[in-house]
């Protein structure tokens, strides 16, 4: 009977054990299970992160892209407009000058061709 009870005491030990371990590999399971979803929601939010990372970069320079046209056309206009306005005082002042330099002017042709003299 002894012997009986040793085997049984040593059968419910082994149960255990087995218990034991199939509840640590449930508890590894349910862990691994946990930081795969942990991992697969970080992966997510980098992917949102970047997106929105790269649409205001897009936006950003779209931005830089329309004040460097619009400077452009500022700096193109205000050069036009003073080659305009010095030309046009260069020329007015040189027409007001043109009796000190030109004795007689000869038009040849219907063109308006000039020969200063």
């Amino acid at each position: 009977m002894y012997d009986l009870e040793k085997r049984l005491q040593e059968f419910e030990q082994k149960r255990l054990e087995s218990e034991h371990k199939r509840i640590e590999a449930e508890a590894e399971l349910k862990e691994e299970k946990h930081l795969k979803s942990i991992v697969e929601q970080q992966a997510i939010q980098m992917a949102e992160q970047r997106r929105h990372f790269e649409e205001q970069q897009a936006s950003q320079m779209a931005e830089q892209r329309a004040h460097y046209d619009n400077m452009m056309m500022q700096m193109l206009s205000y050069i036009t407009s003073q080659s305009a306005q010095s030309s046009s005082d260069h020329l007015d002042k040189e027409v007001l000058l043109l009796h000190t330099k030109v004795d007689l002017v000869v038009t040849l042709g219907v063109d308006g061709t000039a020969l200063w003299i």
